[in-house]
Parts: structure tokens; sequence; C-alpha cells
């Protein structure tokens, strides 16, 4: 991981905001997760640690679409085509914030933008990034232009345009999992799972099908240190406003057209703390598995890019193994 963090600082440079010679800078404000219950800290299998409201000065600085976090370092993309970093101890209000164009690329003559979803090697520092609208996706090493590879896999060539590549993530054993967004085979979500690297040529991934709470849509995954897929979701309606949900599946139960039944499920709403959640990374600690969340603001000044971090804690329950497990709200 420490490789990883000089390569990133390779590629990463202080992006002035509104001055030359200005550096950026991002603000951590705590926040009150749960309105009417302010001391509390379990969240069904999550235990809360923190949650934070971010901004800065740099005018860039918004629309979060994924993150990887790693030794107190964030690294987060933007639907907008650009890479942030930046360090967090859990305790500071502010830090240097670091920020790049995304490697360019090209689409029917207009430039990729619209970036959803990033995976990372950690012992290379490679970076993946999925792109919505022209279905591709696009690897890079920091620092490094000339490295760029792109590829447009024809198993994404038929999903829509604004429901592209909206998570993916490189599991420990090399393989790649792709999430489309939104519901792209029959009630169920379309995922893709490659063998290997998605943006090299040759790749003929496995296709398959999950489930999600209804009404919810896939926008980011990771993986636990059990194996699992952790995948989260989110909802947004006009009298509820936006939740999210959390949900585990299987990879070794990954075939052809197989439809997977989630393993769990947590619902974050209302009075919860919660906007539109779209970045997701699992972090390990030792033996403390951590789970970090942050927020899209759409660009929009009534929404908020919040950043939550909980430990990882499942509750041990009577028949929890079996499919399609629903754990309550308040449990």
């Amino acid at each position: 991981m420490i490789r990883l963090a000089g390569l990133l600082m390779l590629l990463l440079w202080p992006v002035q905001a509104r001055a030359p010679h200005h550096l950026s800078v991002v603000n951590f404000k705590p926040v009150i997760f749960d309105r009417f219950k302010p001391e509390r800290r379990r969240f069904q299998d999550l235990r809360l640690l923190g949650a934070w409201e971010l901004s800065s000065d740099n005018d860039r600085f918004h629309g979060i679409s994924a993150m990887r976090v790693a030794g107190g370092r964030i690294v987060a993309i933007s639907d907008t085509g650009y890479l942030f970093a930046f360090p967090f101890n859990g305790s500071q209000r502010r830090s240097l914030l670091q920020a790049a164009s995304l490697p360019q690329g090209y689409h029917d003559g207009r430039p990729d933008r619209d970036a959803e979803s990033m995976a990372v090697d950690p012992a290379s520092g490679r970076i993946w990034v999925g792109y919505e609208g022209s279905n591709r996706i696009r690897s890079f090493a920091p620092g490094r232009e000339d490295s760029a590879v792109t590829a447009a896999p024809p198993a994404m060539a038929g999903w829509p345009s604004n429901r592209g590549a909206e998570a993916m993530v490189r599991l420990k054993d090399g393989r790649f999992l792709v999430l489309g967004e939104g519901a792209l085979g029959p009630k169920s979500i379309m995922g893709l799972l490659f063998a290997g690297d998605p943006a090299a040529e040759g790749q003929s991934p496995t296709r398959f099908f999950f489930s999600v709470p209804q009404a919810y849509s896939p926008t980011d995954v990771a993986e636990l240190p059990d194996g699992d897929i952790l995948i989260l979701s989110r909802n947004f309606s006009w009298l509820g406003g936006f939740s999210a949900g959390l949900t585990t599946i299987d990879p070794q139960r990954i075939a052809p057209d197989r439809v997977l039944w989630r393993k769990r499920i947590m619902r974050l709403k209302s009075p919860l703390t919660i906007d539109n959640m779209e970045a997701l990374s699992v972090e390990q600690r030792g033996d403390r598995t951590i789970v970090w969340m942050a927020s899209d603001d759409n660009h929009n000044p009534f929404q908020k890019t919040l950043l939550l971090k909980f430990a990882w804690e499942p509750v041990a329950r009577a028949g929890n193994s079996g499919p399609a497990r629903v754990i309550p709200d308040d449990s």
C-alpha cells in the first residue's frame, strides 16, 4: 500500500481553485448520524466510527462516484473526470487536497467524462475507471499518461448509456467484478465477472444476475475479508429522500446467467444523515474491517458530500446463512 500511495503522489498535484498559487484544502465537519438518537452507534452489522460533511475551496470537488481508502489516505474519482487524493486520520478538520484530471479518452468524438467506478491494484498502483455513456473501461499507471489502455467490452455494449459500469472492484485473486446500475436483466441487476484485466483484449466475462432491495440501484462494490462481495445501493423518493442499502453476495456461486440472492441486507434511511451514497471502500486494519461510504452531491448546493466510517461487525442471527435473509432496519 505504501507503493500505491507513492505512485499516486506522482500523478496528483495541488489544483488551483480560485487564485494563482492557492493550494486547495478539504474540510471535515463532524455531523450527527442519527438525528433522533445522537448517541446511537450500532446499525445492524455496522458500528459507527464517524460521520463528516466534506467541503473544499476547490470548485471541482463535487460529484464523488467511487473511492478507495488505505493507509490514512482517501483516493476518489468524480463523475466529471477528476481524481482526488487527501489524507485523513479521522480527527483533523482539514487537509491538503490534491487533484488531477483523469487520463483523457474519446468516444464518438466526445471526451469520456462520466467516471462512475474505480478499481485499484494495491501492488502495482494501476487504476481502472469505468465510464457511463461510452460503456468503456480505462486503466492507467499513475504518473504515466502513455500507459492508459481503453477497452469497450462487448458484454457491456448493450448497457443503457446512463446505467453503465456503475460499480467495479478488483478482487484479491486478480479477477474483476463490474456491475450495471439498473435492471439490465429480468427482475434483477446484471453483473460481469472478468477472469483478468477488463481493459485487455479478448476477455469473455461471465454474465450473472443478482437481486437488490426493491427500487434500489447498485452504486459501488467492495470485497470483504471473507471473500463475500459487499454491494452499496441507493434509493430516492420524494417523501423519504435518499436511503442506502448494503447487500452481500457470494462470488463462489457466480455461474453463467445464474441469479444470486442476497445473503444479507441492511437499510440506512431517515432520520439517519444519508445523501446520494455512491462510493464504497473496505479497509483492513489488523483484525478490524472498516467500511467507508461517501455521497455524490450531484453538484447540487442543496446536497452534501458525506463521508461515513463504520466498523464491520456482523451480528450473529439464527438462520442467517440462508438466501435472501432480510434484517429489520432497527435490529
